[in-house]
């Protein structure tokens, strides 16, 4: 690609990223950014810096000059570079391995996915057993942002990654160097996970599930079904004598 502003345009497309989104994440005006990928305004060497910042996997050389490949996993970069600043798939057969694996990330054989608003480095894990039913369901998947080990809350879910108990899912309680694994179904105990044993942490961002809810009925069915009651209540008035009139 000769032109900056074509290359800029295929780091978008290979980030599943917008022209808003990339704004945001190098400090710059969207205007900015359409204008460098029309090519009607030249990048400063800050554009330059931060958009190497943002994706350590980028290849400067074929940035600047549109040289070699444009991402250097291939061969080049670190994977453990590649993995870490992705969004990847972990299905449920994938949960042992990953929770023996990390901080290694030998994450070859697992598949980078791209979601709409999710920039930047997230997992995305797919939801085993009904411990956490309603809230989520067995083959839902979560996706997952980092979180820091003291900005737990109460009211939101985890995931927890941990060699001693692989991949957890639950809200999450701090109970001095402890956390308390607390599941949404009643029929499921707590389960308690010393800090140290913390690998990852992760925070769910979002939820995609197969399971949708049946849409609720309003309006001419609402009407028909009071009618019904009124005329089970006539009958009742009518049948019982100690039935309430009013």
């Amino acid at each position: 690609m000769k032109s900056f502003g074509s290359r800029i345009n295929l780091i978008l497309k290979e980030k599943g990223l917008i022209k808003k989104d990339l704004a945001k994440l190098i400090g710059v005006s969207q205007t900015t950014i359409g204008r460098v990928v029309k090519d009607t305004q030249s990048p400063s060497t800050e554009f330059v810096f931060a958009i190497a910042e943002v994706f350590p996997d980028l290849n400067t050389r074929w940035l600047l000059t549109g040289e070699g490949d444009a991402f250097m996993y291939s061969g080049v970069a670190d994977p453990q570079v590649y993995y870490r600043n992705r969004n990847i798939l972990v299905p449920v057969q994938a949960h042992a391995g990953y929770a023996i694996s990390y901080p290694d990330e030998e994450l070859n054989d697992l598949k980078e996915i791209q979601i709409p608003g999710v920039v930047g480095m997230a997992r995305t894990f797919e939801v085993a057993g009904d411990s956490m039913s309603p809230v989520l369901e067995s083959g839902d998947y979560v996706v997952g942002v980092p979180v820091e080990i003291d900005q737990v809350s109460t009211s939101d879910i985890y995931i927890l990654v941990s060699r001693e108990t692989g991949v957890t899912i639950k809200y999450l309680q701090r109970l001095g160097e402890n956390y308390r694994c607390k599941p949404a179904n009643p029929a499921y105990d707590h389960t308690i996970v010393p800090l140290e044993d913390v690998g990852e942490l992760w925070r769910v961002h979002l939820r995609i599930t197969p399971h949708l809810q049946p849409p609720r009925i309003t309006g001419a069915t609402d009407d028909i079904a009071q009618a019904k009651l009124r005329k089970i209540e006539a009958w009742l008035k009518g049948k019982f004598e100690d039935y309430p009139k009013g």
